[in-house]
């Protein structure tokens, strides 16, 4: 990504103050402190302090700042690079309109305001100075940018914005479901895992939960588990000398027998077999012992 020209400002005037223009580039800009007025493709904002407004290439806004202390920041960036993550005209205008209901910056998820605060830090301070000042600011672009289209897709799908990211596990959007069994099925491979109990969670249907997980992930949510554990699997017959029953345990299968079936359908190999060609703790032992002779 490529920023062209970056500001951040603290302003001080007696009486109305007039600023905007025309841009060849995406603009971002972030009002955090003061009254303004924002003019826009034929709209009329009445902006809040808090309040992040995307505006589209060679459009002209007038930003009329009425109170006589005010701070803002503005990022120009390069139009090749964004045409992909910077939102569609559409959603900007949602999104603009949006900032401009009442008390809507303080329904805003953390992760929003945690990287809206990082961009503004990293303005405040002369970032061409910074050693990876410019990339730690793209980096936090580029993350604004995932969260805004996130947010405004769960808006399209009815949720208040008010209410996005702060309902419980059944009220969330599908894919957020998805994406939360499959961080809790990494960490509890070890458990006795099954489709009920992970329907319970969701609150889906078995059927409903297989057909999103695989459209989700490319696994329906037994074959995920059984990805882990073999995964798992591989990596402690590798590194570790732990016997093949204690890897069976780790691994969340109730005897040797399941896991050396399992591992076997999986890798075409049986445990043993892979352990004594991929085994890099007999590899390191063996150097050892050069080096010692």
């Amino acid at each position: 990504m490529r920023i062209r020209t970056f500001k951040y400002v603290d302003h001080y005037s007696p009486s109305d103050y007039k600023t905007g223009g025309i841009h060849p580039s995406f603009e971002i800009l972030y009002l955090a402190e003061g009254s303004y007025q924002m003019q826009w493709l034929g709209e009329t904002y009445h902006i809040k302090p808090n309040s992040l407004f995307f505006i589209t290439p060679n459009t002209p806004h007038d930003v009329i700042i009425l109170s006589s202390k005010a701070t803002f920041w503005y990022i120009e960036l390069d139009e090749a690079f964004t045409t992909s993550l910077f939102p569609s005209l559409e959603n900007i205008l949602v999104w603009n309109r949006l900032q401009c209901e009442s008390d809507i910056s303080s329904h805003m998820p953390d992760v929003m305001t945690h990287t809206i605060m990082g961009i503004n830090d990293l303005l405040r301070h002369d970032i061409k100075n910074m050693t990876c000042g410019s990339d730690l600011l793209m980096l936090d672009i580029s993350k604004l940018f995932i969260i805004v289209n996130e947010l405004l897709q769960s808006h399209k799908q009815g949720v208040g914005f008010q209410d996005i990211l702060k309902q419980p596990l059944s009220q969330t959007p599908t894919q957020d479901i998805i994406k939360t069994l499959m961080i809790n099925m990494e960490s509890t491979f070890r458990d006795d895992i099954t489709l009920g109990y992970l329907s319970s969670l969701s609150h889906f249907q078995n059927s409903y939960l297989i057909k999103k997980f695989k459209e989700y992930s490319g696994f329906t949510p037994m074959s995920y588990l059984n990805e882990l554990r073999m995964r798992a699997a591989a990596n402690y017959l590798t590194t570790t000398t732990l016997k093949i029953n204690q890897i069976a345990e780790e691994c969340g299968y109730p005897n040797i027998h399941h896991f050396s079936s399992a591992f076997k359908k999986h890798t075409g190999k049986s445990p043993t077999d892979w352990r004594n060609q991929f085994s890099t703790v007999k590899s390191e032992a063996h150097a050892l012992t050069s080096k010692e002779k």
